[in-house]
């Protein structure tokens, strides 16, 4: 369990956080380079300038996260789930590094969990 955990600027190149509970952590800034973060929860986690280059993000829930100055540059996102429908539109305004890439491979489909609309990232395929 690593809720609200002040992990800036922290090198976790590699680290495994399968299943991890990042809830309100602080990663700015953090180098998760090839990261498997496959269905953790990162709902409101900081992510501000985090180096997550070829990370998998699989299946975790980024609801109200922070993604300012991110790079997700061949992160895997497939059926990550956003609270934000505009979300992939963001990407370049919040200058996500892989915003072009990340807006070419995925698309939002709407799910309501418990009353309240989710969008969860499909790959696209071409």
């Amino acid at each position: 369990n690593l809720t609200s955990a002040q992990l800036r600027k922290t090198n976790l190149r590699g680290a495994i956080l399968k299943w991890a509970d990042l809830n309100g952590a602080f990663l700015n800034e953090a180098d998760l380079t090839g990261a498997d973060m496959f269905r953790s929860n990162l709902v409101r986690t900081q992510m501000t300038g985090t180096i997550l280059n070829t990370a998998n993000m699989s299946l975790t829930n980024m609801s109200e996260a922070s993604v300012t100055n991110a790079d997700l540059t061949g992160a895997t996102l497939s059926d990550a789930v956003v609270s934000d429908k505009n979300w992939l539109a963001h990407l370049a305004e919040w200058q996500v590094t892989g915003a072009n890439e990340i807006q070419i491979e995925y698309k939002l489909e709407e799910e309501i969990f418990n009353t309240k609309p989710l969008y969860r990232l499909k790959k696209v395929k071409h």
